[in-house]
C-alpha cells in the first residue's frame, strides 16, 4: 500500500501550456476532452467523470480535484493533464493516465537462514499489492534487521524488479548474501563493585 505522504506528494501535476499561461484559460469553455489510458482497465466510470468537464468552463481547482481523486483511488501511477487553445476561444483538455504498478511475485534468493514464508511475513510488500519503491526500500531494512538479530551483520541485500509481460505487473526479487556470521572476538566484564566468579 502507497504511504499517505507519497500519495499527497503525487498530487502535484504539470498542465503544458504551451506560449499561454494558465490564469489565461481560468474561464474558457472546454470543447473537447481525450482520455489517453491503459487498456483493459475499466475506466467507464473514470472516463464519465473527465468527459462531464465538456461544455464546462475551465477551473485548475476542479481539474486539480479530479486528478486528487484518480491518485487516491490507488488505480493510477501518474497521472498529467495537457491543455491546448482551439479556435474561439475554446480549450481542448487531455488526460493522460498509467496505470498502477501492482507485485505479480515476491522471490528470495540466496537465503539459509530464514524461509520464504518467514520473510514474506515480516515485510509489507505482498503479492498483488501495489509496487512502491520506497516500500521495497523498508522491507530490505527490515531484512537486514532480522538477519542482525542472529548474528549476521555482514548481510548484503540487493533488491531487483522487472515486468517480464505486462508493464503494470512487477516480478520483485530479493537477492540476499548472508555471508559469514559475525564473532564474538573478545567479551568483557565491566562492574563497580566486584564481580562474582561466574
Amino acid at each position: 500500500m502507497i504511504p499517505f505522504y507519497k500519495k499527497v506528494s503525487c498530487l502535484f501535476f504539470l498542465l503544458s501550456l504551451p506560449h499561454w499561461g494558465l490564469a489565461q484559460h481560468e474561464g474558457k469553455i472546454i470543447h473537447k476532452v481525450i482520455v489517453d489510458a491503459p487498456m483493459p482497465m475499466d475506466l467507464s466510470e473514470i472516463k464519465r467523470d473527465i468527459h462531464a468537464l465538456k461544455g464546462q468552463r475551465f477551473s485548475a481547482q476542479k481539474i486539480n480535484t479530479l486528478i486528487k481523486t484518480l491518485y487516491l483511488s490507488s488505480r493510477f501511477h501518474d497521472v498529467s493533464v495537457h491543455v491546448e487553445a482551439a479556435e474561439n476561444e475554446q480549450l481542448a483538455l487531455s488526460f493522460i493516465l498509467e496505470a498502477a504498478k501492482h507485485i505479480e511475485s515476491i522471490e528470495f534468493e540466496g537465503n539459509h537462514e530464514f524461509s520464504d514464508i518467514y520473510l514474506l511475513r515480516n515485510i509489507l510488500s505482498k503479492k498483488d499489492g501495489l509496487f512502491d519503491e520506497q516500500t521495497l526500500l523498508e522491507d530490505k531494512f527490515t531484512m537486514a534487521s532480522l538477519y542482525e538479530e542472529i548474528g549476521f551483520f555482514n548481510v548484503a541485500i540487493q533488491v531487483r524488479f522487472f515486468a517480464p509481460e505486462r508493464s503494470d505487473m512487477v516480478r520483485v526479487v530479493f537477492d540476499i548474501a548472508e555471508r559469514q556470521p559475525t564473532k564474538i572476538r573478545q567479551f568483557i566484564i565491566d562492574s563497580a563493585g566486584k564481580p562474582k566468579s561466574k
